[in-house]
């Protein structure tokens, strides 16, 4: 990841390294239905 923030001219420091872990972290399923939603419910 160093690679690429300094690739980007981005300094490498603990806000950067955790606005980018925190942006990762967001589910992409989030308006997914589930298999089987009626056992779910």
């Amino acid at each position: 990841m160093t690679v690429i923030l300094q690739r980007c001219g981005i300094e490498r420091t603990f806000e950067t390294i955790m606005s980018v872990y925190e942006s990762q972290a967001l589910d992409p399923h989030v308006n997914r239905e589930r298999f089987r939603q009626e056992w779910f419910e």
